[in-house]
């Protein structure tokens, strides 16, 4: 749902018959403020899921200590499927560097897919290429860390690699999304 929202907070303001979008880039503010109040929304939407999740976890795990009898539930199966479990772990991780880690990508991606989407409403039919384009060359840029430096360096720092391309995409994504919202989108 939240991968379908990131498309549809960009494509409904442009939409209907008196297009939000005119309204919201004549306001007298900067305009990257529009993107960047898209994107907090986006963060803000998926850290509240998580939060509302964190909180049913418990009652989560009593409704399946109530509905499975006890001599089904070994010790293994009850960590796997009651707050073990890989899935939850990446989601809910335990400690703060890994979850700043895993949302900082999750944002990154977000950034990407904002500009890639002010690509095709910039130029329509060669903007969706473009966007094609650069997604994937986003992708490049951040995994090359990965691919190039596998046994070469420590994993200090190959994350300090993956790190600053990290910022280079973002930066990137920010810069052409301000060049685009600023010069292409226009009223």
């Amino acid at each position: 749902a939240l991968l379908l929202y990131v498309f549809l907070i960009w494509y409904r303001d442009w939409t209907g018959k008196n297009m939000f979008i005119y309204r919201l880039l004549m306001l007298p503010s900067a305009r990257i403020q529009i993107f960047l109040s898209k994107l907090c929304a986006i963060l803000l939407m998926t850290l509240g899921l998580l939060a509302i999740q964190a909180l049913l976890l418990p009652f989560e795990k009593a409704w399946f200590h109530l509905r499975i009898p006890e001599v089904f539930i070994t010790p293994e199966y009850d960590a796997a499927h009651t707050g073990g479990a890989n899935l939850l772990q990446l989601l809910l991780p335990y400690r703060f560097v890994p979850f700043l880690l895993a949302y900082s990508v999750g944002a990154i991606a977000v950034m990407v897919i904002f500009t890639a989407i002010l690509l095709e409403r910039s130029y329509r039919l060669k903007g969706v290429l473009a966007g094609v384009a650069y997604c994937a060359l986003c992708l490049l840029v951040f995994l090359s860390p990965l691919s190039v430096t596998e046994g070469w360096l420590y994993p200090l720092e190959r994350f300090l690699l993956l790190a600053a391309a990290g910022l280079v995409v973002a930066g990137c994504s920010l810069m052409l999304s301000l060049f685009l919202i600023r010069k292409k989108v226009t009223v």
